[in-house]
């Protein structure tokens, strides 16, 4: 910054002084038409020898002056520039450092809704299995809830790589959850019937699986008011009737979060 002070001040003096040699080589030049004009006339009127007006030392010097004078201007410009670039760049990296800064901190202190409570009846025979669930906030700042699905499902074969969610529902507006808070409870029963014996032995032998899976989005404070790109969290749960609990797992598509 002091750089840029010190060649801003010397292109004002470089200025000026061009200016000033500009202006006096200007009055030089009309006081010698003005004193040539003025021997024309006193010899059209007098028949004397005319006299010779004495050489203008200052107008030759002028013209190696203003030359020089603009050479360092031209250099006193570039120079200018040159470090007014490296300054806009210097600039341009503190701003970036700062939004870095910025982003971290938000991040610390963004929202963070996963799954909260998961509770499961038996899973057993000539029975439909239904699980409990809510969504809990476990980030420093409220989270603005968008919409869910979530399915519990028996799936034939190798689970898809994409996920297949139902419509979703959407939360009221303005719903939120604060820290360490939760949302309303829900119940997610098992779609197409009942296990029997002969489903539980296709999860056992892996012809099939059982899995309760879904999403959430929601918004935090700051892309609440930006409209920028939602929150996500998805989750998959995949039963294991050996030791009847469910575990996390599935494709990758299925479990992620941002």
């Amino acid at each position: 910054m002091m750089r840029l002070r010190l060649l801003s001040a010397l292109m004002l003096l470089v200025t000026a002084l061009l200016i000033s040699a500009t202006s006096l080589k200007s009055q030089t030049a009309s006081n010698k038409q003005a004193a040539q004009a003025g021997v024309s006339q006193k010899y059209e009127s007098q028949s004397e020898p005319i006299r010779v007006a004495p050489v203008n030392v200052i107008g030759s010097n002028l013209d190696y002056i203003n030359p020089i004078l603009t050479l360092l201007l031209v250099v006193v410009g570039f120079a200018y520039t040159r470090a007014a670039y490296r300054q806009l760049e210097a600039i341009k990296i503190q701003a970036e450092i700062a939004n870095k800064s910025l982003d971290s901190q938000m991040h610390a202190e963004r929202p963070h809704v996963t799954l909260g409570r998961f509770e499961r009846n038996d899973f057993n025979e000539e029975k439909r299995p239904s699980i409990i669930y809510d969504f809990k906030n476990l980030g420093r700042t409220p989270a603005f809830l968008i919409e869910y699905s979530i399915r519990l499902r028996m799936i034939e074969g190798v689970i898809p790589e994409t996920p297949d969610y139902n419509k979703p529902f959407k939360f009221p507006d303005g719903c939120i959850i604060g820290k360490d808070e939760r949302s309303n409870t829900e119940r997610r029963t098992l779609e197409h019937g009942i296990l029997t014996k002969e489903t539980i032995e296709a999860v056992r032998g892996g012809a099939a699986h059982l899995i309760f899976y879904g999403y959430v989005t929601y918004r935090n404070v700051f892309s609440y008011r930006s409209n920028n790109e939602p929150h996500e969290h998805r989750f998959c749960f995949v039963w294991k009737p050996e030791d009847n609990l469910f575990i996390l797992g599935g494709p990758k598509a299925y479990n992620h979060y941002s």
